[in-house]
């Protein structure tokens, strides 16, 4: 009989990346890893240095969630997805999310934020993206709290 191309079938070759973020090794960058139970890429490069680069143009949904702890108080949180092509070497901001927090009613208590975002991008070959945040000493890696992402739209 004829063969069914389910939506799974007809995507498996599509590009697409989901990062889970790691604690590095320097606390003022940022980890992501692509090798955890739930991480994975599909035809994307993961660079530990520009994080994601395309290997196929086209329109892509791009997200990201970081999430943030600790006990410093009145700060904001800041937590922007940049992409750069070596055909313009200009860093362009897709997504940016920020939040101010304020003194916690008691100086024992531990705050926590989430920065999500989400669009769509049109990206060329050879696009790198990366995550940059505001406090990288103050991003939270539990499970769930902060990855990043995309995958080709059309």
């Amino acid at each position: 009989g004829p063969k069914k191309n389910n939506w799974q079938t007809m995507n498996s070759k599509k590009p697409a990346a989901h990062l889970i973020g790691h604690r590095p090794a320097q606390m003022h960058t940022m980890g992501w890893s692509s090798d955890s139970e739930v991480a994975f890429t599909r035809n994307v490069t993961h660079s530990p240095i520009t994080t994601l680069v395309t290997k196929r143009k086209g329109l892509y949904y791009v997200y990201c969630q970081v999430g943030f702890t600790g006990k410093n108080t009145d700060i904001r949180l800041h937590s922007e997805v940049i992409t750069l092509h070596e055909s313009t070497n200009v860093n362009l901001t897709l997504l940016i999310g920020s939040e101010s927090v304020n003194s916690p009613p008691s100086d024992l208590e531990t705050w926590s934020a989430s920065l999500s975002q989400g669009g769509l991008a049109n990206l060329k070959v050879g696009q790198k993206l990366y995550v940059h945040v505001s406090h990288p000493h103050l991003v939270d890696y539990a499970e769930g709290k902060t990855f990043f992402g995309l995958v080709l739209v059309s």
